[in-house]
């Protein structure tokens, strides 16, 4: 059983003053940090959906430092370019969904703007998937007809979950809670997918993670990071006064 990550970073980052993908805490951008976050705890391969200065936000990710592939032979980070950013975050998911394999169980979906999640949250979401049935890969359901360009990842640490609360039957969302209240990144079982293809390229991804209350598992997870997500520079952050535009390579 394998778990694919799905980057969200191609917004143009208004309400921040620039692209979130190239914002910079301490020596690395936001989409460095969460692309290694994803592999860190896990998830093989990363898909990273880019469209707002996407070829800024690329070459931003100093690829050296991450090895070429999953050990395997194939790549550990896809590049996809959503030309139709602006119309809606759904549309960057339904992009990247279609670039992960087809052998991928689950997908952990974590936006560029949430840098301080730690890869054992991810890793604690993988483990409780692994633990499930709702996983087992439906390749019928999801065409992979996106073009993507390859590069490079790292391997992952391992972690785990503190506490799982488990419904009785049906688990395909995972969410981390902290506290006692649920954060971010989600992980959606691939039998979740043909909801997210349904939604408008506007609607919200919490329409298709609150509808069934049934088939939800709450991962608890020693990280506040799941909550904070970064809408605002802070001491120490950078945003880059690239502007974006449609399509950009």
């Amino acid at each position: 059983m394998s778990v694919a990550g799905l980057v969200l970073a191609a917004g143009s980052g208004t309400r921040f003053g620039g692209p979130k993908a190239l914002a910079v805490t301490g020596e690395r951008t936001w989409l460095e940090i969460v692309i290694t976050t994803l592999l860190e705890g896990g998830c093989r391969p990363v898909v990273v959906v880019l469209g707002a200065s996407a070829a800024a936000a690329h070459a931003a990710v100093r690829i050296d430092r991450l090895p070429t592939d999953t050990g395997n032979g194939a790549p550990a980070v896809l590049w996809v370019i959503n030309d139709a950013w602006e119309s809606g975050r759904a549309g960057s998911l339904q992009c990247g969904l279609r670039a992960v394999p087809p052998e991928a169980t689950g997908v952990v979906i974590h936006a560029v703007d949430h840098p301080d999640v730690r890869a054992g949250t991810v890793a604690a979401l993988v483990a409780a998937h692994a633990g499930t049935s709702s996983g087992a890969p439906n390749t019928s359901d999801i065409p992979i007809d996106f073009g993507v360009r390859a590069d490079s990842g790292i391997r992952p640490d391992s972690a785990g979950p503190t506490h799982v609360h488990r419904e009785p039957m049906g688990e395909s969302v995972f969410l981390p809670v902290h506290r006692g209240h649920r954060g971010h990144p989600v992980l959606l079982a691939r039998a979740v997918w043909p909801e997210a293809f349904a939604l408008a390229p506007d609607d919200p991804l919490r329409a298709v993670v609150l509808r069934d209350r049934a088939r939800l598992c709450e991962v608890e997870v020693d990280d506040p990071g799941i909550h904070r997500n970064r809408n605002e520079r802070e001491s120490g952050d950078m945003a880059s006064t690239a502007q974006p535009q449609r399509g950009e390579r």
